[in-house]
């Protein structure tokens, strides 16, 4: 992956965990439902 500064920095600090498990409390993760946040998604019959 090629990047400038920024984008090293950033990536440096990033976490990503698997499930909603994760060792910082101060987060709430929620859980979004994307398909049904987008009107473009619903089916027309």
């Amino acid at each position: 992956m090629h990047g400038g500064p920024l984008t090293r920095a950033q990536l440096k600090n990033l976490r990503v965990y698997s499930g909603a498990e994760h060792p910082h409390e101060a987060q709430n993760p929620a859980t979004l439902d994307v398909a049904a946040m987008n009107s473009k998604n619903v089916r027309v019959k």
